[in-house]
């Protein structure tokens, strides 16, 4: 495995945007460095020490690429944290400029609006209300303004909180929001924000959240380079209903949409979504981790492509499986 990686590093730091000489040299080195000592090399800047696994990322880095071409997508990313730490093994980003793949930054700042379900999972359970096998009705997949994603095949009809969190139905947490918060829902806001730990808006939030959630409710800052790990929150919510929505994670992907990011060696929960966000564009996004029920790694993908299809189910589960193989193989 070390020599497949380190056989294609020098083509894949192209790829990935790494087009000064100098800096390529650079990373080849440490990668050489890396292999033949049989370990990932720790870079040292003063105190701080850098958390990425340059041979990881440049095998995430080859993963997406192939992917994004496969799926003709625009912009790719993928994030390895390392559950406990929080400390970002890898952080990879890929925007497609026709026979050119090179870095971009993520500026989309609208998660909350979708991604939602995790830490609105938690407040449905925390009003004492409702539980995760309390039933709802989905009906034909639409309610008011929202819309399943199987709408036009008839909807989901009857599902339990926990089936509508595997199979992500809007229709059944707007209900739910509506029997637990109908008349205060400034108290549903106010449960979510504390869950989400003034975490900001866009795909780190989003991460640093779902992280949490592997780690026992436990929330710690995700960094690049650190000496110490840093503590946001002990925990953002109760024991037993972050122990309800991991289990709802778990079943999202062993019989729920995203089970093609399972594994047959391994436990995966994840949580995801894909939305229209301007014109025709699709951005698909999938976040979990492995193995379900002692997490070390939390994943992040995140795809985006002009028209359909569009499924973070098919297209992003399939980079976060690979992703696993990757980080079971090393």
């Amino acid at each position: 495995m070390k020599k497949y990686l380190l056989a294609s590093a020098l083509a894949v730091l192209a790829m990935c945007g790494c087009t000064d000489q100098q800096i390529m040299d650079e990373e080849t080195d440490r990668i050489c460095e890396s292999a033949q000592a049989g370990r990932t090399e720790i870079l040292r800047d003063s105190a701080l020490t850098s958390c990425k696994d340059p041979v990881l990322e440049a095998a995430v880095c080859k993963l997406l690429h192939n992917k994004m071409t496969e799926y003709d997508c625009s912009k790719g990313m993928v994030y390895v944290v390392e559950t406990a730490t929080g400390a970002i093994k890898a952080q990879v980003s890929l925007a497609n400029r026709g026979k050119l793949f090179v870095s971009y930054e993520d500026t989309y700042n609208n998660e909350q609006s979708a991604m939602m379900m995790g830490p609105t999972y938690l407040a449905l359970l925390t009003s004492g209300k409702l539980s995760s096998e309390h039933v709802i009705d989905a009906g034909g997949g639409a309610y008011k303004n929202v819309r399943d994603h199987n709408w036009r095949r008839g909807g989901y009809g009857p599902l339990t909180l926990e089936q509508a969190l595997g199979n992500r139905s809007i229709v059944v947490f707007t209900k739910a929001k509506e029997k637990a918060y109908g008349e205060s829902p400034a108290q549903l806001d106010s449960n979510v924000k504390a869950y989400l730990a003034d975490m900001p808006d866009n795909a780190m939030g989003m991460l640093t959240f779902y992280n949490a959630v592997a780690n026992g409710g436990r929330m710690v800052r995700l960094v690049k380079e650190s000496k110490d790990v840093i503590v946001l929150n002990e925990r953002i919510a109760e024991a037993e209903h972050i122990e309800t929505l991991r289990k709802g994670l778990q079943n999202a992907v062993s019989s729920g949409l995203f089970k093609r990011a399972g594994r047959n060696y391994t436990t995966v929960a994840a949580c995801g979504r894909t939305l229209q966000i301007k014109d025709n564009d699709r951005r698909m996004e999938l976040c979990g981790y492995f193995p379900a029920d002692k997490p070390l790694y939390t994943i992040m993908v995140i795809l985006e492509r002009e028209g359909a299809p569009g499924s973070s189910g098919v297209m992003c589960a399939a980079i976060m499986a690979g992703t696993i193989d990757l980080l079971t193989e090393l």
